[in-house]
């Protein structure tokens, strides 16, 4: 029992030394890729860099080219900086079918003083590769296409740029594509055309296409059909214009007195072209520190486009002394994605302010503050009224004893 415990420590101190040699290892070319021709003979250089000094690379080819390549090399010393390493591939005369044929080249390195029926189930285990990619044309027209959206963001010009490859035998004299763009609700919104060109066998030309979008942030699909002469081939993509817009349009605090519990109302506006599901907001508060002293979040709406939804949070105040606390707001959508907007709140003992999202967002106990105000105002119109009146009564007073006074005469 003691035997094997100490033979599975062995084994794994010896797996993490070498896990930390190949760590080091690196080859290059990663790819190297070959159109078809009958009878081709190619030799292909390799490099090898490590920092292992007192170690060997084994070599293998694996894949279904590879009993049509030789290495010049099965192993190398990686302190020997002068070893020339090379594959030679030498291709059959007929390859049975159209497309892709891969091969890889692995190296993988081993100790110094290597066991050599240990070679294969290490270099099974850890290595590097090299890919080879051999192409065997169809013998009609045919393309491969790929296709990259690139946004300039919300309101301009959104590019598609289609690189088309010709894997047939057969020159192809007029390719283009036509593209329909739909909105996540799935209606057609636009439809735009590519630039055009012939391309020759294993020829590669790039189609261009822009769209001016003018519209709202969100996401899209885009179905790129692509004719070439008499055949069609279609492909979707979706893509996003902007960024996901949820906006903060108001924040107010009603009827709130420090200690007690204030209730956010929180008006947020869905501006990306899609409906949300499972929005939630939440509010961190930080002390001067930078520790988190509260930490409070809404239940989840559901907010369509371009709709206004009102989120409620609670945030219990006791023990929270009057100032200015730096806060963080947060958007939840999706899993793990959020919004962050870094905010100050100020606490005061009838009221709470939000700074730093569209300037001073709103504050305060809203009643509290239209109370005292009618109260002020209701004061100032009393103040105006006794003046007058004042005025007024010791006009007609004057004018009182003035008749009685003539009447005495």
């Amino acid at each position: 029992m003691k035997k094997k415990i100490l033979l599975f420590i062995l084994a794994y101190l010896l797996l993490v030394l070498t896990l930390q040699n190949i760590s080091s290892l690196g080859i290059s070319p990663a790819r190297v890729t070959i159109n078809y021709e009958p009878g081709l003979e190619k030799e292909i250089p390799l490099f090898i860099t490590g920092s292992g000094k007192n170690s060997m690379v084994n070599i293998e080819v694996r894949g279904e080219l590879a009993e049509f390549i030789t290495l010049n090399k099965n192993f190398i010393n990686l302190s020997d900086l002068n070893s020339q390493l090379f594959y030679t591939i030498k291709l059959p005369e007929n390859l049975s079918r159209p497309g892709k044929y891969e091969a890889e080249i692995i190296a993988s390195e081993v100790p110094f003083d290597y066991d050599e029926e240990l070679i294969p189930s290490i270099g099974a285990v850890i290595g590097v590769v090299s890919q080879l990619h051999v192409f065997v044309p169809y013998p009609d027209k045919y393309i491969e296409i790929e296709i990259r959206v690139i946004d300039s963001g919300e309101g301009g010009i959104t590019k598609f740029l289609i690189p088309a490859t010709n894997k047939g035998k057969l020159e192809i004299n007029n390719i283009q594509a036509i593209i329909d763009i739909y909105d996540f609700k799935g209606f057609l919104i636009d439809t735009i055309n590519s630039s055009s060109f012939s391309l020759k066998p294993l020829e590669r030309a790039e189609l261009t296409a822009n769209w001016l979008d003018g519209i709202n942030a969100g996401k899209y699909k885009a179905v790129v059909k692509i004719i070439y002469d008499e055949n069609i081939k279609e492909e979707e993509i979706e893509f996003n214009i902007g960024k996901l817009a949820l906006e903060i349009k108001n924040i107010i605090i009603n009827d709130f007195q420090l200690g007690g519990i204030a209730k956010f109302n929180v008006i947020v506006e869905n501006k990306w072209a899609e409906d949300l599901k499972d929005v939630y907001l939440g509010i961190i508060v930080f002390d001067s520190q930078g520790e988190i002293i509260a930490d409070f979040k809404s239940p989840t709406y559901d907010i369509n486009f371009l709709e206004e939804k009102e989120m409620v949070a609670y945030w219990d105040t006791a023990g929270f002394q009057e100032g200015i606390y730096d806060a963080k707001i947060l958007l939840n959508y999706d899993i793990g994605k959020s919004i962050e907007k870094n905010v100050k709140i100020q606490v005061k003992q009838n009221e709470i302010i939000v700074f730093g999202i569209t300037g001073e967002i709103i504050g305060g106990s809203e009643s509290n503050s239209n109370i005292v105000l009618m109260l002020v105002i209701l004061v100032i119109l009393l103040i105006i009224a006794n003046i007058m009146w004042f005025v007024v009564y010791k006009r007609l007073l004057k004018k009182k004893f003035s008749l009685k006074s003539k009447r005495k005469k």
